[in-house]
């Protein structure tokens, strides 16, 4: 989470087009994997270029995803960030019931300013980063990678996929690839892979 996506800037563009938004309550949660960086510092920022106010902003820890850094943790691990993001949460919305103005959360500054720095000079590249992505010889052409991305930049030709280049480092082409054929590069071969149980990917195929 050191920074926003390019998926949240054009949400956030959009809101410019909301009439009355300077006395619209508006709130955002992030989660993060690592540690929690600027995302929400942008978001205030583009918020407040669209006429509005980020009213609150709040950071919940979850197991991270980036899988060409490192594995899935345990699932004991897991079940035990569950439980705490689920009193976080009630404490979230608690503050939105009530429209409390809250602080909005971030990392420390160094992390701010690395989160500021990879936004504007590696958000171009990242985009092409989908140039390391290959279907190993197990993928079977059930087209679940070009289902689940968020972004449409993976088409099926042949029954394999083929990446378009306008990828946000989601990972979830990699993620809920049933045979676990998605690999990035050499980084990722046999690290564990990893979605909350408790989504079906049914529940969000775009």
């Amino acid at each position: 989470m050191f920074l926003a996506s390019l998926i949240v800037s054009r949400f956030v563009a959009q809101l410019k087009k909301s009439p009355d938004l300077q006395n619209k309550y508006i709130f955002a949660v992030a989660t993060y994997g690592g540690v929690a960086g600027n995302a929400l510092g942008q978001m205030k920022r583009e918020i407040a270029s669209a006429g509005g106010c980020l009213n609150a902003g709040f950071c919940v820890k979850m197991p991270g995803n980036y899988t060409p850094l490192y594995g899935a943790i345990s699932q004991e691990k897991q079940i035990k960030m569950f439980d705490a993001m689920e009193k976080r949460i009630e404490h979230i919305a608690e503050i939105i019931r009530e429209r409390k103005i809250s602080k909005i959360e971030k990392s420390f500054f160094l992390f701010n300013l690395l989160g500021n720095a990879i936004y504007k000079i590696g958000m171009p590249s990242i985009m092409e980063e989908d140039k390391w992505f290959v279907a190993e010889e197990n993928c079977n052409g059930c087209g679940t990678c070009a289902k689940v991305c968020p972004v449409a930049d993976i088409v099926m030709v042949n029954q394999k996929p083929v990446w378009l280049h306008h990828c946000e480092q989601c990972m979830a082409c990699l993620q809920w690839c049933p045979q676990e054929a998605i690999q990035m590069g050499k980084l990722t071969k046999n690290r564990k892979r990893y979605h909350h149980p408790e989504v079906n990917v049914k529940d969000f195929i775009y």
